[in-house]
């Protein structure tokens, strides 16, 4: 939970968060007994995914390059934390 919030924490502060697109109506079996509001809507998460709306005016400038690397610089806490999870789970 410690890594999980350190993760949304600073996403927020990079003003992203964690799509909550597409999430399961209640928990998967096993985790009913999470009730912190956070991580019981972590648990239903079918993706962990962050967006970023891009200005179609951008698309064929070099603003667009910018625009990318800094929501990609916004968005590596989520890559980090993916990454330190491979190969922890049972």
């Amino acid at each position: 939970p410690a890594a999980f919030r350190a993760m949304a924490t600073a996403l927020k502060k990079g003003g992203l968060a964690l799509d909550q697109e597409d999430c399961l109506k209640r928990a998967p079996r096993g985790f009913e007994e999470v009730t912190e509001a956070d991580l019981a809507q972590a648990v239903r998460n079918r993706h962990f995914v962050v967006r970023h709306d891009i200005d179609p005016a951008t698309i064929y400038s070099p603003a667009l390059v910018d625009d990318l690397v800094d929501f990609t610089l916004r968005a590596k806490p989520l890559l980090d934390w993916g990454r330190a999870l491979q190969g922890k789970a049972v």
